[in-house]
């Protein structure tokens, strides 16, 4: 399973977002906020597009103990 890069934005400018690998299914829609936290975020995609994949790395994704 792929894992995408997703960002919180930062709230104030000049703050850095917050990023998160999530594992999803390639045909599964982008989700629109943390599980857990329900702060807002968005999926990072490349200039032509595409999401950005991240090699997958043994399971990464949001469970009992957290984001990645």
């Amino acid at each position: 399973m792929p894992n995408f890069l997703y960002q919180i934005p930062p709230v104030n400018s000049g703050g850095e977002p917050v990023y998160y690998q999530i594992s999803q299914e390639n045909d599964e829609a982008p989700m629109a906020a943390h599980p857990h936290t329900g702060e807002a975020w968005e999926r990072v995609f490349n200039d032509d597009g595409s999401p950005v994949i991240l090699p997958e790395s043994g399971g990464c994704g949001c469970g009992e103990k957290g984001c990645c």
